[in-house]
């Protein structure tokens, strides 16, 4: 499916938040800070539902011989700090594409508060960190409620901005920088449309070293052979070790789990049977199926070869989180943010996200910034649904035969 096709399927899922259970207690794990209350289970398993759909649809878009890589958490942050300025249909639509299901708002943002508390805080041999930021247009109306609510959920940064001043520009790329640890340095370049109200940013860094390290004297060239029938194999530098390693095997794939750290964290690779490809195993990505997998490892002592990897990977969500059922939020005549915007108005015109990963020796570093842009120009034509003027005159002469002010359409009979 891609050239690095499983080791792609396997970091979307791999930088899981915790990691699960597994038949075989790993060595010195971490324990959470505390134990996830039931609500915070739900919403990391409704993260990782949308995490499995929102991958389905960008391998869906994507060039099947391409490498791809998102975070769905980093997603999952930026459009939940979106969720809170939505209202009505709009905030029914992404409340279905997220997989919220029926937690409260308060039950929602509560669990992502506590999720930064305690993922940043899990492993001390892990880099983990969670960073979110808004910037919005001076004098754009952004109700306190909203700028509130991400200060204190989402410790969000929240600025009011001249977005056609270079120095804000490079202030939020600095941001960025920052925090991605200058994997990511550019979201935002010059010219910058009037009508962009507000700019949303979730950015997450992640660099954990392997439990057990490969040795670089076992690093070899070697061939990768790739998708489809008659495309010549590549090389690769693979790294090598004869370990003691959590292993499953069924039907389907082989795969393998690898700790980072003190093993909070932890790499799954997915690998196809012969017969197969990443492709069936992305159709059986299911929460339920996950949940199994992650059941079913036990040590096995087995001889391991993984690639060396390096790369950027960009691309926009509009489509991919259009077809999960967030339409309304992208129309600028039906967007309904009224919890954000004092004016009611407000859509997002566009949602992207940058993303980096290293994989080698050491371990693996990554890093992504998901970016939501809110726009508010008026649309081309006038609907008349606020108060209004209207004058009745007579075109030849110029004469004004009525004037009138609706400030409530009423219909007498």
């Amino acid at each position: 499916m891609h050239k690095a096709g499983i080791l792609v399927l396997l970091i979307c899922v791999a930088l899981s938040f915790i990691q699960c259970d597994k038949a075989t207690e790993p060595k010195s794990h971490n324990d959470l800070p505390r134990p996830p209350a039931e609500v915070e289970k739900e919403v990391i398993e409704s993260s990782n539902l949308f995490g499995f759909n929102l991958f389905k649809e960008v391998i869906a878009r994507e060039d099947p011989d391409s490498n791809l890589f998102i975070s769905p958490l980093s997603a999952s942050f930026a459009l939940g700090m979106a969720f809170n300025g939505a209202a009505l249909q709009t905030r029914d639509e992404m409340r279905q594409a997220l997989a919220y299901g029926n937690l409260t708002t308060t039950e929602i943002n509560e669990s992502y508060r506590n999720i930064i508390e305690s993922l940043t805080q899990l492993d001390p041999a892990v880099s983990f960190e969670i960073a979110n930021g808004i910037w919005y247009r001076e004098g754009k109306p952004v109700k306190q409620s909203y700028i509130d609510l991400c200060r204190e959920y989402f410790n969000s940064l929240v600025k009011e901005v001249d977005f056609q001043d270079p120095a804000v520009l490079n202030m939020i790329n600095d941001w960025v920088s920052d925090a991605t640890h200058g994997h990511i340095d550019t979201i935002i370049t010059p010219p910058v449309s009037g009508d962009l109200a507000l700019l949303l940013a979730n950015a997450i860094y992640f660099k954990g070293g392997w439990t057990d390290l490969f040795d670089t004297i076992n690093t070899y060239t070697v061939s990768f052979f790739l998708h489809g029938y008659g495309n010549p194999p590549i090389n690769c530098r693979m790294m090598y070790r004869d370990d003691t390693i959590l292993y499953l095997e069924n039907d389907l794939f082989r795969a393998v789990d690898l700790p980072y750290g003190d093993e909070a964290f932890s790499m799954t690779v997915l690998l196809p049977n012969i017969g197969y490809t990443t492709d069936n195993i992305v159709e059986q990505l299911t929460t339920e199926n996950w949940a199994q997998w992650m059941g079913e490892f036990s040590a096995e002592d087995i001889r391991l070869g993984l690639p060396k990897f390096k790369f950027a990977y960009e691309t926009g969500l509009n489509e991919m989180l259009k077809a999960m059922g967030m339409n309304q939020a992208f129309s600028r005549d039906m967007a309904q943010f009224y919890n954000m915007f004092e004016d009611n108005v407000g859509w997002i015109d566009t949602v992207f996200q940058k993303a980096f990963v290293q994989v080698d020796e050491s371990g693996t570093e990554a890093a992504a910034v998901t970016v939501i842009e809110f726009y508010d120009g008026l649309p081309p034509g006038l609907q008349a649904n606020r108060p209004f003027l209207f004058v009745i005159h007579e075109h030849e002469s110029g004469t004004i035969l009525f004037m009138g002010k609706i400030a409530n359409p009423v219909w007498l009979d």
